[in-house]
């Protein structure tokens, strides 16, 4: 993820969040997310849980996703 695009409701708050104590994206302009599983709650809804390096530290995280259309499986059929 571009750490450089980052946007937010005011100068004051996008600045702290760009800045040395924060983000930092002078430095670190790119945050990773690396997923290693993923856990459908429902057809089109799941977590993908994995790890997120930011300002060059790396910790576990896990996101929640939406599908457009239900994911396929590895064999390409869809899950029932």
């Amino acid at each position: 993820l571009d750490a450089t695009a980052l946007t937010a409701p005011d100068r004051v708050t996008l600045t702290r969040l760009k800045g040395p104590k924060f983000f930092d994206t002078v430095r670190h302009p790119t945050i990773a997310f690396r997923g290693t599983t993923l856990r459908l709650r429902s057809e089109r809804e799941g977590e993908v849980a994995g790890q997120i390096t930011a300002r060059g530290v790396t910790r576990p995280a896990t996101l929640a996703v939406s599908f457009a259309s239900p994911p396929r499986r590895a064999d390409g059929r869809v899950p029932l």
